[in-house]
């Protein structure tokens, strides 16, 4: 699988700052799970799979790689729009009162 391995190139972050998502080289997104699954099968080329003895399994940077997946750039598409209109404003404006 090798071959075909896909490279991550950005992230998605949740509020806290965690990883949740990756974005490969292709424009394909998947959640982090998905991600480390890919991984133990050697589908990602810059990243490995990693399960500890006591633990959850989690990617690591690759041998030669510079950065991991906290210093990659964040998806920037991915961010939620600064001023969202209520769904329902009546319902918005019933809960004000």
């Amino acid at each position: 699988m090798a071959s075909t391995a896909v490279t991550i190139v950005k992230v998605r972050k949740n509020a806290s700052g965690a990883v949740t998502h990756v974005v490969y080289d292709n424009g394909k997104v998947e959640t982090l799970a998905q991600a480390i699954k890919r991984a133990q099968k050697g589908g990602i080329a810059n990243f490995d799979a990693v399960t500890p003895k006591s633990g959850s399994p989690y990617l690591r940077k690759a041998k030669g790689q510079e950065k991991g997946l906290a210093e990659l750039p964040e998806d920037e598409t991915a961010k939620p729009a600064k001023c969202a209109k209520p769904a329902n404003p009546a319902a918005a404006a019933k809960k004000r009162k």
